[in-house]
Formats: structure tokens, C-alpha cells, sequence
């Protein structure tokens, strides 16, 4: 016998997800590149494997650069 179970750890409403190869981190700072090239600073909640929860610094339905074979 098998099971394909999800568990859902946390459900938020209004959440900003963002692509976790979008992300650049670099000590305890974390920042992500809009689409007109510049970086701004985030504020992240919780992961999960793909995306992380925005919860300061970015607009919902911002648009994104990333590098060069990332999604975003």
C-alpha cells in the first residue's frame, strides 16, 4: 500500500511568494533585483523548497530579474 499525503505547516492569505533562485543573500541581508535592474531589501518568512514568503521591502505583483537560467 502507498499514501500521497501534503501537509500544510502554515496557510497565509495575501502572501508575496518569490522564487527562492531569485533570491541573493549575502551575510544576514537578503535582496532581489526588479525588473528595471535595481536591488532593494527583503524581509523573509518562512521557505519552502521553490519560494519563500516575502513579509517586508517588495510590492505584490513586482516584477523580477534574475540571473541567467533562473525562473522569476
Amino acid at each position: 500500500m502507498s499514501v500521497k499525503g501534503e501537509v500544510e505547516a502554515q496557510r497565509r492569505e495575501d502572501a508575496v511568494l518569490v522564487p527562492r533562485s531569485c533570491l541573493a543573500v549575502a551575510g544576514d541581508m537578503t535582496t532581489v533585483r526588479l525588473g528595471d535592474g535595481t536591488s532593494v531589501s527583503v524581509r523573509l518568512g518562512p521557505c519552502s523548497a521553490p519560494h519563500c514568503v516575502v513579509e517586508g521591502g517588495l510590492a505584490a505583483g513586482a516584477r523580477l530579474r534574475c540571473a541567467a537560467g533562473r525562473a522569476g
